[in-house]
């Protein structure tokens, strides 16, 4: 039997309107829109040969296929040559297990690509030379504007205690020196100023005297006033409380410079004699770092 295996078009096929591509071996008509496009697409199949079994189905079937099992895919090689180097890169898919009854097929997956061109030497992200002449113990911080780094010292106080306290002798009737306490050169590298505190209890010969602790800075019998406990006047039992308190020239100590402080007992007047014991005074000195 032969079968009419040509295309015709057709109008208002079987009354359907439109115009109609239609296949006359088996009258498949495929209908053709206005814009040329084709619709409404049919799978036709036909039935075995000698038909499917009476109360199966009266329609035609297609024949079940042997099962397929998915490809399974392995590594290979991954070989990377040199940027500069004029091998192709790509990479390719070798079979390396058939399928079987019961299993796929399995391919290797091999793979050259060329290694990215190197780059140039970057620079330490940070360099304190770059912000001036390092010291060591200094830091970097923000400077003013907010802009740049600076190169600063940490400013952090300390306490410091005299290394010693002495007595003002029995008798005394104007300054006497009861304890020192000294900052070397360098110690701060900062603006700083010294915070003071301290008490001794002086007694008088009789009530008629008042005696007051000073702090002299780093001349001991002319240095300017910048601490200062006032005694009371009339009492023969005193004890002074010293602060800090200017009363000439600054307290400010520049930065790395070095300071000495003189805790001193006075006289400030009365006609009686006083003396103050070492083992009654204690005197500290805490440095205060200047805001910038």
């Amino acid at each position: 039997m032969s079968f009419n295996t040509e295309w015709r078009m057709v109008d208002n096929y079987n009354g359907y309107g439109g115009t109609w591509c239609v296949l006359g071996m088996s009258e498949i008509a495929f209908r053709v829109e206005d814009d040329g496009t084709i619709s409404n697409l049919f799978l036709a199949a036909a039935a075995p040969q000698g038909g499917l079994p009476r109360g199966v189905s009266n329609y035609p079937a297609l024949l079940r296929g042997p099962r397929g099992y998915a490809p399974s895919f392995v590594k290979g090689s991954n070989i990377e040559i040199a940027h500069d180097d004029p091998t192709e890169t790509g990479f390719d898919i070798n079979l390396i297990a058939e399928e079987t009854e019961v299993s796929g097929p399995v391919w290797e997956l091999n793979l050259i690509q060329r290694a990215g061109a190197p780059g140039a030497d970057g620079e330490a992200i940070l360099d304190p030379t770059d912000y001036g002449t390092p010291a060591f113990g200094q830091n970097l911080t923000v400077a003013a504007g907010a802009t740049t780094f600076e190169l600063t010292y940490p400013k952090v106080g300390g306490l410091h205690l005299p290394t010693s306290i002495s007595s003002a002798p029995d008798g005394s009737t104007a300054e006497v020196t009861m304890a020192v306490v000294d900052i070397a050169a360098g110690v701060y590298n900062f603006d700083w100023t010294p915070a003071l505190r301290g008490n001794a209890v002086c007694i008088g010969s009789t009530s008629d005297v008042r005696v007051d602790l000073i702090v002299r800075r780093d001349d001991e019998t002319g240095g300017n006033i910048i601490g200062r406990g006032a005694g009371i006047s009339g009492q023969k039992y005193q004890q002074p409380n010293l602060v800090s308190k200017v009363e000439s020239g600054t307290n400010v100590v520049n930065a790395g410079e070095a300071c000495t402080l003189y805790f001193r007992t006075k006289k400030m007047g009365g006609s009686a004699t006083y003396g103050a014991a070492a083992s009654t005074a204690a005197f500290e000195m805490l440095v205060v770092p200047v805001p910038s």
